[in-house]
Order: structure tokens, then sequence, then C-alpha cells
């Protein structure tokens, strides 16, 4: 009886794995003839991410990792039928991972340059901005609304010559200079906002969404993307090996459908950074 019983549990379990592995490699079928077989056969995409860096990929109250980018590579995997495993890798070793066959991809807030092309190629879905953290309804809307106010950042940062920069334009247009609040840490920054000792921090947009969206369930600060100074927008994308062409377009064009279907935008809502999408995915976009 027991051997029956033990028989028919195994005959039960195969045939549960079984129909998961149908389920998981469903997917879309022109997509998923776009992979190569050694993908499309081993049904998963090696990510390396330094993580976490939020809102692209980060560790949420129950510890699960979440994101732009992660949300984007779960709904690519459906789309796809793979799994996207993500794996931990400090940021300078995720390209010579690349370039070694450790990983398939990466994902970590890449920035495309065009020193970066040399060596892989970047299949941009958003792009970078500068911004501001600012008090919650304040009067700020761009970076000459800053002169004669207090701008905090973090000792040793590249913030403290923007503000020396900012300074002496608001000074040259006949305005009174920014006074810099320097302080230790990143979190000081914004609590010098918060307690009012500063009017505002520049930050990188996505961040800067991330704070205001988060502290204080998103009651105590705003972000400004400024446009009265020179505020370029820079491509992210996903790092792909040179070699990976048929990988890269499979990506490609998983990401315009989900462009296409709406799935896109939801995520970048639901991270508060709408204002940075694209609405097209392309390939290697930075220019010199």
């Amino acid at each position: 009886m027991s051997a029956n019983k033990s028989t028919i549990s195994a005959i039960f379990i195969s045939l549960l794995l079984s129909f998961g592995s149908a389920v998981h490699a469903e997917g879309n079928p022109e997509l998923r003839a776009m992979l190569p077989d050694s993908i499309r056969n081993a049904g998963v995409i090696h990510v390396a991410s330094d993580y976490p860096f939020p809102p692209y990929e980060y560790f949420n109250a129950k510890n699960e990792l979440t994101g732009v980018e992660y949300d984007l590579t779960q709904e690519a995997g459906a789309l796809l039928g793979v799994k996207f495993e993500w794996h931990k890798q400090p940021f300078d070793g995720i390209i010579p991972g690349l370039a070694a066959g450790k990983y398939d991809i990466a994902l970590s807030a890449f920035s495309d340059t065009i020193s970066r092309q040399k060596v892989v190629d970047f299949i941009d879905f958003s792009v970078s901005q500068g911004a501001m953290v600012v008090p919650k309804g304040s009067d700020v809307k761009g970076k000459l609304d800053i002169c004669g106010r207090r701008m905090s950042t973090q000792r040793g940062s590249n913030g403290e010559k923007s503000i020396a920069d900012l300074s002496a334009e608001c000074v040259k247009r006949g305005k009174k200079p920014v006074e810099a609040v320097v302080l230790p840490s990143g979190s000081d920054v914004h609590l010098a906002i918060k307690a009012g000792k500063a009017d505002a921090s520049i930050n990188e947009a996505a961040t800067a969404a991330y704070v205001a969206q988060t502290v204080d369930g998103g009651k105590a600060f705003d972000f400004v993307i400024y446009n009265d100074l020179d505020n370029q927008q820079e491509p992210i994308g996903i790092a792909v090996p040179k070699d990976s062409e048929q990988l890269r377009d499979a990506i490609q064009a998983t990401l315009q459908r989900l462009i296409d279907n709406g799935t896109y935008k939801t995520i970048m809502r639901k991270y508060n950074i709408e204002p940075l999408s694209v609405k097209k995915i392309e390939i290697n976009t930075a220019k010199e």
C-alpha cells in the first residue's frame, strides 16, 4: 500500500513539475522564438546587479527584491517564457562578469556611455536627469529659484561643486548667491530640508522621486526636474555583451511590447518616475 502511495505521489509531483514548466515556458511565441536556443532551453536569463539602489532595485518591507528594473524583468520574463535570475555583484565587477560569460545581462541603473559601448551594448529603456528634492508645496520650480536660499549636499560629493557653480550663475545674473549646507551623510541632506535648515538638494531624478514618494508616506517632499538651466537627459539601459545580439534584440522587442501594451507606463508610474520614460526602446543611444 505504501509503495503504491509513493508511486502515486511521485507521478503527481512529476505532473505538477511538468505543468509548472509548461506554464513558465509558454510566454509569447513570437518573442520567445527570438531568444538564443541556449537561453530558451535553459529557461533562465542571469542578471548581474549591484543592488540595492532604489528605486531601480531594492528590498521591500517583506525583504523581497523589487524596483523599476526588477519589475521590468519580471514582466519581460512572462512574455519570453523564461526566468530572470538576479545575482548581486559589486558594480566594478559587473562588466568584467559579462565579458567572462558569468552573466547574460546587467541592470544596475547603468548609464549608457560611449566608453561603455566599446565593451557592451545597451538596451535603453529610460533616461536620467538632474532634479531637486524640495519641501512639500515649495515654490521652487527651477534651479534659479534657489538663488539667495540654502541648498544641502553631502560632504565630498559632486553636489558641492554643483552648488558652487549654481551660486556663481546666480551672482552672474545679479541674484544673491546660494548658501551651501554641507552635511556628513545622504540622510542628513534630506533631514535638513525636512527640518527647515535647507530649501532644496540636487539629486538624480529617479532617486529624488523615490525620496519624495517614500519619506513620511510621500507627505514630506516634492521632486522637481528643472529646465531653467542645462539639464540634459542621459540614457539608462540594460548592458548586454557585444556578442549577444540575438538576446539583445529579443529583450529590446519584449520591452517595446511592454510599452505598447501599457505595462511599462504602469511600472514607471508606480515608482513616480513617469517623466523619465521613453516612447521607443533603442540600442546605444548615447552620443559624444
